[in-house]
């Protein structure tokens, strides 16, 4: 089995590529977990940081809500502030993944948000890119040491899974979690166990 990559999509038309998502799960074991809304997308991240190996954005998308709404910039900018801001509790890889015709030879948009991949051409660059990233987060390099456990453990709660993976991720690379303090899993580790 290989290990999955989990992916967090924000995307208000990405049910127009699913022949890319299909792609992605079927080829590249990555699961793409679709957003419409900047808004419900960071939610979801906030609600388990630790789940998402990566996050996919368009360029522009819906910020709030997706009705009476026009996909700008406003959304990314926000999305990117929002990920730079939990980089001290967990550093997530973004990429850009674009189709808008007005930005894809735009100096001024790769200097103001980095760079980024077309739609239409880009796509086996941005999943090569996307699963190098990933293999080097130690969260993920934890997953693969330990894949038969973690396939084990999804017998077990998202938390207890979680604090596991904290606890193997903290003995195999100390300077990951400076903060771990064992003592608060005991608990949790002696009900899962």
């Amino acid at each position: 089995m290989n290990t999955r990559y989990e992916v967090l999509w924000i995307d208000d038309e990405w049910d127009k590529m699913t022949s890319f998502k299909e792609e992605c799960v079927v080829i590249h074991q990555i699961h793409l977990q679709p957003f419409r809304t900047q808004k419900a997308g960071m939610v979801a991240l906030d609600e388990n940081l630790k789940k998402w190996d990566a996050i996919l954005l368009d360029a522009r998308m819906l910020d709030q809500s997706e009705e009476n709404e026009v996909a700008k910039l406003d959304g990314l900018r926000k999305a990117i502030a929002h990920i730079n801001q939990l980089a001290s509790r967990r550093n997530i890889p973004y990429f850009i993944f674009t189709g808008q015709p007005d930005l894809m030879s735009n100096e001024l948009f790769e200097q103001s948000f980095g760079k980024y991949y077309n739609k239409r051409v880009d796509g086996e660059k941005l999943i090569a890119d996307m699963k190098s990233a990933i293999n080097q987060s130690t969260r993920y390099q934890v997953k693969t040491f330990y894949k038969d456990i973690i396939e084990e453990l999804s017998l077990l709660s998202e938390d207890e899974r979680e604090n596991v993976l904290d606890i193997l991720e903290t003995m195999h690379f100390p300077y990951s979690h400076p903060d771990f303090t064992p003592r608060l899993y005991y608990n949790p580790l002696r009900k899962a166990l």
